[in-house]
């Protein structure tokens, strides 16, 4: 790895600072009334929980959390966060001005929706105590007002450059070093990802399960200067989809080729590998473990894979934090 000053005269830094209201209003038990709070006559939860209670259907919200996952997931793509779900990112002097471009659609389209959401906030709260009758009255003592619920949304980010000063005592190549590791580490993230929800329980699948592989080596070719054994990555990567056809479904020997190496960075594996990259059992034994082993095995009982080829992708659970593995398609 180079000198941290080579590192960091090469990077800037982009921190995201995105707001998303939550649909919900501070509340106690009291608000509901002394003979609703007697009895214990509670709201269900998706009206209240944990002192707050929604005013609105936190469906409208979504686009905004979209928005927010597509700003992180854009530093991810070409970059390094210097902590975990910090939103600051370190990212490739070469890379910032697209990145740039990238945030500042993202914001246009997160200001068009929210003069959308403000117009129609009224007829949103209307349509929540609609559908919650028996606690409207409850529910519309908390709703905000028109400019409450606009303070509670921003969309910004700002970029400056890493300043070592003289008086730095070595924890600028401690950041360099835990840089590269980090590179690794989200890479393994975006794989295992790929692991679980595209390959895992199949033996066939069309092209577009190679947008991961894709998105890591991009990745990889940004920040290949943060830790040397990303050209290794880059490497078998190109070697991958040097051998995948342009259309159509890959399977068979491709297909496993795409498992071994996907599940070997999943496990933080870059580099070349002393045996061959096909060989399947091999790196199912070194890099899965017994449980993927036996799940495999027990497909293959089933008759050439038939359940595998029929059974549904796992899909990912909706979460309400960013999921910053989000750019594998």
């Amino acid at each position: 790895m180079g000198a941290p000053a080579q590192i960091f005269d090469q990077m800037s830094l982009v921190a995201i600072e995105i707001s998303v209201w939550g649909g919900e209003r501070q509340s106690q038990l009291k608000d509901l009334g002394e003979e609703r709070h007697i009895s214990g006559d509670l709201p269900p939860e998706k009206v209240a929980k944990s002192f707050s209670k929604k005013v609105i259907d936190t469906k409208h919200l979504r686009p905004f959390r979209r928005f927010r996952n597509q700003a992180h997931e854009a530093c991810m793509a070409v970059g390094t966060q210097l902590k975990d779900r910090s939103g600051i990112y370190a990212i490739p002097d070469a890379e910032v001005d697209d990145l740039i471009l990238r945030l500042e659609e993202i914001e246009k389209e997160y200001k068009e929706e929210l003069q959308r959401f403000l117009a129609n906030y009224p007829s949103y709260v209307n349509e929540w105590v609609a559908a919650n009758a028996e606690w409207g009255e409850w529910i519309r003592k908390s709703t905000l007002s028109h400019s409450e619920v606009k303070k509670r949304f921003s969309y910004g980010f700002f970029i400056t450059g890493f300043a070592p000063d003289k008086r730095d005592d070595g924890r600028m190549a401690e950041k360099a070093e835990e840089l590269g590791n980090t590179l690794i580490k989200e890479i393994a993230q975006v794989a295992e990802a790929s692991w679980e929800r595209t390959l895992r329980g199949r033996d066939e699948a069309g092209i577009r399960v190679l947008g991961p592989m894709k998105r890591m080596r991009r990745k990889l070719a940004a920040c290949r200067f943060l830790n040397p054994v990303a050209d290794q990555g880059i490497q078998q990567i190109d070697e991958l989809l040097g051998k995948m056809p342009k259309s159509g479904t890959i399977a068979g020997s491709l297909y496993q080729d795409l498992t071994v190496l996907t599940l070997r960075f999943a496990k933080g594996d870059l580099a070349i590998p002393g045996h061959a990259a096909g060989d399947i059992d091999q790196a199912l034994e070194e890099i899965a473990g017994e449980e993927v082993i036996e799940e495999l095995e027990a497909e293959s009982e089933t008759g050439n894979g038939e359940a595998a080829n029929t059974a549904p992708a796992p899909q990912p659970e909706t979460a309400e934090k960013p999921d910053y593995s989000g750019f594998l398609f």
